[in-house]
């Protein structure tokens, strides 16, 4: 018979965030647990994605969701992951979403719960269910690191602030969760090093049961693929100015690109002197997608590109790096120095810096020669890939659990 255990995470499906789909493919292959969810209801400003909704019909059994007031919702639905950071906004959502998981521990016996995170706030809700079901096992999970995150803004007071939320989780949680070594080499140093031994380093999972059966196609252009919303400093320009110098370096090989953005690109990205001087056409910007036909493009892509912000160095492992793998297609990284970094080289692929565009177009010109010999082969380092997928990430989070179990007892 199966144990139980209780999901709260503030994004999981239909909610169009990658965050959503992270919760779903992890805690949907968890062998020998049922697994009930609270969540957000999803507000008339918050974008929808029902591709996965059999997969999570097929995988959850009970889903609460926190209704979100209508004024709230719009502010969700314009920023979740800074509105549900901001005292009194997310104290309000916390609040609501507190009730629903007490009514379910209080009617229900479950074994353990998991607070996941991008959205830390969630955690505040762990916490003060810890208080009240002292023995329920905790295991609390950080996509990204919460105060030490490179994308966070926080003047000091508010640092101080959420530090001293962030210790709170740290010591009370059984278990906690990041998803590479950067982030717990990041965050658990000087006074937190303490809660070392209560970490552990599990990944991103793709789940290959979701993938289509395409392939890119055997001859025309080669689609270069990038899948994913552009935001902040994590911009699309040093992979234009890679391609304004290989145009003028190879233009026989340039005639052979089609790049593709697919996803929120702001109106000034696209305002770029390197991108108005390539040939019209040679880089098309389409709308996002839905999650489930994303894989698909893909797996049909000659090269999948994945772009993050400048940092000197990144802890972060993106989301959709992990779906990349799973597609077993070759990817290429304009990256800083750390997890994805790491990943990509492991895998075989190649890796530029973001402020190195000279070096993206050589690297370019390596990976066309490829790709061009190497069309439609399965790509990647099969024991670097495997460890992403959920065969073997479930069964291993599975053991984080029960360690949480053995704890708390």
């Amino acid at each position: 018979m199966n144990r139980r255990l209780l999901l709260l995470s503030y994004a999981f499906p239909p909610a169009a965030v990658p965050e959503a789909f992270l919760s779903a493919k992890r805690l949907g292959n968890l062998p020998g647990f049922d697994v009930d969810v609270v969540c957000l209801e999803l507000g008339p400003d918050m974008r929808a994605d029902h591709s996965m909704d059999g997969y999570v019909a097929e995988r959850f059994r009970q889903i609460e969701k926190v209704r979100v007031p209508p004024m709230l919702s719009r502010l969700v639905g314009g920023s979740t992951s800074a509105v549900l950071q901001i005292p009194g906004i997310y104290d309000a959502v916390n609040r609501k979403a507190f009730r629903a998981a007490s009514g379910l521990l209080r009617t229900s016996r479950y074994d353990a719960m998991v607070t996941w995170s991008q959205w830390h706030s969630i955690h505040l809700v762990g916490l003060a269910l810890k208080k009240r079901f002292a023995k329920l096992p905790w295991i609390a999970h950080f996509s990204d690191p919460w105060v030490d995150n490179p994308f966070a803004n926080y003047r000091s007071i508010r640092r101080a602030y959420d530090r001293h939320l962030e210790r709170k989780v740290y010591e009370s949680a059984d278990i906690l969760s990041l998803t590479s070594r950067e982030s717990v080499d990041l965050v658990f140093v000087g006074p937190r090093a303490k809660y070392r031994d209560a970490t552990i380093e599990i990944p991103h999972v793709f789940d290959p049961t979701l993938y289509p059966n395409v392939s890119p196609p055997q001859a025309g252009k080669l689609i270069l693929r990038s899948l994913g919303a552009f935001y902040g400093v994590r911009s699309p320009e040093p992979l234009f100015q890679a391609l304004a110098l290989l145009r003028g370096r190879h233009s026989a090989l340039s005639d052979q690109i089609v790049v593709e953005l697919i996803g929120s690109v702001p109106k000034q990205f696209l305002e770029s002197a390197a991108l108005r001087s390539l040939p019209v056409d040679s880089v098309r910007v389409l709308p996002p997608i839905n999650y489930l036909p994303s894989l698909g493009l893909m797996r049909s892509a000659d090269l999948l590109l994945n772009i993050d912000a400048p940092f000197a160095h990144s802890p972060f492992l993106p989301s959709k790096l992990v779906d990349y793998i799973g597609a077993e297609r070759p990817i290429f990284g304009i990256t800083p120095p750390g997890t994805a970094s790491r990943v990509i080289r492991d895998l075989g692929g190649w890796v530029s810096e973001p402020d190195k565009p000279e070096r993206i177009a050589d690297n370019l010109v390596t990976a066309a020669k490829f790709i061009e010999a190497n069309r439609s082969k399965r790509w990647g380092n099969p024991a670097v890939r495997n460890e992403y997928s959920s065969a073997l990430v479930g069964p291993r989070f599975r053991q984080a659990v029960e360690r949480a179990i053995a704890k708390a007892a």
